[in-house]
């Protein structure tokens, strides 16, 4: 049996194991070890496909790794990928500038020539009407080498139900829904998800990406820290993507961002307000894990910088909602969810 756990100001982080548990608040320890037998998929005997797993993923983690936007080495035939899409860097930048640098006149109308960063590169592709690559939301990763292409991903950041708060400007006729929608079978296995470790009171975060080759959409449960009033990715911005571009060679894109407030409202808090603000993202919030029928409230950010409040069926196929009872999990390893108290 195993054990890890890290001290740092006097909040104690135990990282969840598919083959053991332990804590150092007394009572706690059965109701996590019974936790951790629903949320897990692996079994005993799948102990040595994991190592297998693993082993392969540190293999190709120096393979898939971007290089940083110090290390922009972009030609003219550089492209970026997005939406399964692929764009010349010279849709967005000339050829002088490629070669060059950007022309920049500064205060006192010197003139420099900037290198193609990560920054000019999301500047561009936002002025060019790419408006969800906002700025402090967005990440751009370059693969150098006979790659030569460029990723752009959007960033999750820090959820929480600090406190609620309630958008009164808010015009519900603003936008449309998502198409194509995603199946209600997916939310209801992040509810499953949910319910259980709202058992603990702890939050939780999820990721539904569209795979443009399958036309299918995916449930990601990436590895986070959760907390009774917040939870965080702790992966790095788009390495779900890349990695399914990389080893499976399939492309995804992120459409919606779902956390649980466990026996809480279903309600945007401050925080949420804060964090959600990506154009044409979807956000959902699953609330009152405790019900039977959890609360689920959606809502989108508008261009014009404004949360816009959804139906769930503007965004899910919810044919079989009064049907589901949210006892199917999605395959993740209970690993990847790290409790910070």
């Amino acid at each position: 049996m195993s054990e890890h756990k890290k001290e740092n100001n006097n909040e104690t982080s135990i990282e969840i194991d598919t083959s053991s548990v332990r804590r150092t608040q007394e009572g706690k320890k059965t109701d996590i070890e019974d936790l951790l037998k629903e949320l897990s998929q692996d079994t005993n005997s799948e102990t040595e496909k994991v190592k297998k797993q693993n082993t392969k993923s540190s293999k190709t983690n120096k393979s898939t790794q971007a290089v940083s936007s110090e290390s922009f080495n972009m030609n003219a035939d550089t492209v970026i990928r997005y939406h399964r899409e692929i764009y010349s860097i010279l849709d967005f930048f000339s050829t002088e500038e490629v070669e060059n640098g950007v022309k920049i006149i500064k205060n006192d109308n010197t003139v420099e020539y900037k290198k193609i960063d990560e920054e000019l590169v999301r500047a561009r592709m936002e002025k060019a009407g790419f408006l969800e690559f906002v700025k402090g939301y967005s990440q751009f990763n370059y693969f150098g080498g006979e790659r030569n292409f460029i990723i752009p991903c959007i960033i999750s950041k820090k959820k929480g139900l600090m406190d609620i708060s309630i958008d009164k400007n808010s015009n519900p006729k603003y936008l449309k829904g998502l198409e194509p929608k995603i199946p209600f079978t997916l939310l209801g296995q992040f509810i499953a998800v949910a319910k259980m470790l709202g058992r603990l009171n702890l939050e939780v975060l999820g990721e539904f990406y569209f795979n443009y080759d399958t036309n299918e959409y995916m449930l990601h449960i990436p590895f986070q820290q959760v907390n009774d009033f917040w939870c965080l990715s702790k992966e790095e911005p788009g390495e779900f993507k890349r990695k399914m571009l990389i080893e499976n060679g399939q492309s995804v894109e992120l459409v919606c961002e779902i956390h649980s407030h466990h026996s809480l409202l279903a309600r945007p808090s401050s925080l949420d307000d804060q964090s959600e603000r990506v154009p044409s993202m979807f956000y959902v919030i699953v609330g009152e894990t405790d019900k039977e029928r959890p609360d689920v409230f959606v809502r989108t950010f508008t261009p014009n910088g404004i949360h816009v409040e959804k139906r769930l069926e503007d965004v899910f196929i919810a044919d079989d909602f009064c049907d589901e009872k949210f006892e199917t999990l999605p395959r993740f390893k209970a690993k990847w969810i790290e409790i910070v108290r």
